[in-house]
């Protein structure tokens, strides 16, 4: 999918406020990779949304994001 995280995406290509994005930029972090309980109920329901979803892909990205964080420390 090639996601550059929440913060990269100014306007979302379906039109409105992603409620992901929207509680990433409240948490401060660069993408919901980084949050301590991830992956939650909201990234899931997200990801497999039927009309704005794509099947996890954007989750798996995120989930190798969060790899990585663990491994910086």
């Amino acid at each position: 999918m090639n996601c550059a995280g929440c913060l990269q995406i100014t306007k979302p290509f379906w039109g409105e406020q992603c409620p992901v994005k929207s509680c990433v930029e409240e948490k401060k972090l660069a993408h919901c990779g980084e949050c301590a309980q991830f992956p939650c109920a909201l990234a899931k329901s997200f990801a497999y949304d039927e009309k704005q979803g794509d099947q996890g892909e954007r989750l798996r990205n995120c989930q190798k994001w969060h790899a990585m964080q663990g491994e910086k420390g």
